[in-house]
């Protein structure tokens, strides 16, 4: 029993080391905020930490995606109506760029948007 507190300390030091690995492995959510498709479309998506992708305007706000991290740059869009994409994504300085996992071709590309 002498030996307790050491070994209770050593279990809490490798827990909380467990926890800085698991989150430092685990996918950045640099996505979040709003982001424009541009011309022609000029579509505006706000992709919100709770897993939610809205569509915006001025007048109007729905939600039409969940998303979430299905790999280190992978993300899975549910549609709300049993339909799942899954692209690769990088994101440089204010452009998010979505891939075709197969092709590595790009299929959208968007601006950060400002507040």
């Amino acid at each position: 029993m002498k030996n307790l507190p050491q070994k209770i300390s050593i279990l809490i030091i490798f827990l909380l080391l467990t926890s800085l690995i698991a989150q430092a492995c685990a996918p950045k959510s640099n996505i979040i905020g709003k982001w424009n498709s541009g011309q022609p479309a000029n579509m505006q998506f706000d992709f919100r930490p709770d897993g939610s992708v809205w569509l915006t305007s001025p007048n109007d706000s729905r939600q039409i995606w969940q998303y979430e991290f299905a790999g280190k740059d992978t993300l899975r869009l549910y549609d709300g109506q049993g339909r799942i994409e899954e692209y690769r994504y990088t994101v440089l300085d204010d452009t998010l760029t979505f891939y075709n996992l197969q092709t590595g071709e790009i299929v959208e590309q968007y601006t950060r948007m400002q507040s």
